[in-house]
């Protein structure tokens, strides 16, 4: 159970691109802010957030989780072909 190697282990490290980018998506969400100035707030008070304000982020999660598992269905093709062409 313990005997898994890997072809290229320094192929790993891209899933380090992943950090960089979520840094930067929640600092571009941080200042993504619109500033409307109301002299009453009364009127916003029953405002509820849409569906589409509560999910705008699973898109970029979805994006991040895509990018990880292509890197490592794309690993595992390789590690296949490289254990196929070894044994052979």
């Amino acid at each position: 159970m313990g005997n898994i190697v890997f072809a290229n282990p320094k192929m790993f490290f891209l899933l380090l691109l992943i950090i960089p980018a979520v840094i930067w998506y929640v600092r571009k969400a941080q200042k993504m802010s619109a500033s409307v100035v109301f002299s009453n707030l009364q009127g916003l008070a029953n405002v509820k957030k849409s569906m589409r304000a509560k999910l705008r982020h699973v898109v970029f999660a979805a994006n991040m989780l895509a990018f990880a598992l292509n890197h490592f269905w794309w690993y595992e093709i390789y590690a296949v072909r490289h254990a196929f062409n070894a044994g052979s």
